[in-house]
């Protein structure tokens, strides 16, 4: 792979970054194209199948609807998550909500410490619905 997958050690996070450039996005694509997505992995670790997304999601560059900004927070700490509404944009999948990785890196020393219960927490759009786990 060519993407940098974030994933720490006994977590049920992964997190993958794709670089616009190298699937044929560019800035003219910001805001204006929509991209749909379908994702999948298999477990070489364990030796079975993995997770697949169960739909195809369309998506836009830069197009979230939800938006959260935090205060950097070490462990035991607490602080502020501001969210913004953007408002569904046109063509992408419905969001379910705003997604907050607890899982964080706190250096070569110390990486992660969250809870499984706590690792990533899912603030849903009111009355929505979520997938269930």
């Amino acid at each position: 792979a060519v993407f940098f997958a974030e994933h720490n050690t006994n977590t049920g996070n992964t997190i993958l970054r794709v670089c616009g450039n190298q699937v044929g996005l560019g800035a003219a694509d910001v805001l204006s194209r929509n991209v749909d997505i379908a994702a999948g992995v298999f477990d070489i670790y364990f030796g079975g199948p993995g997770d697949v997304l169960p739909d195809v999601y369309t998506i836009t560059p830069f197009g979230e609807e939800f938006v959260g900004v935090a205060d950097d927070m070490p462990g035991n700490t607490s602080g502020t998550l501001t969210a913004f509404d953007f408002g569904p944009f046109p063509g992408n999948t419905p969001e379910l909500g705003l997604m907050v990785i607890t899982n964080g890196d706190r250096g070569p020393a110390s990486r992660g410490g969250a809870t499984k219960e706590t690792e990533s927490l899912l603030f849903a759009r009111p009355g929505g619905n979520v997938f269930a786990q």
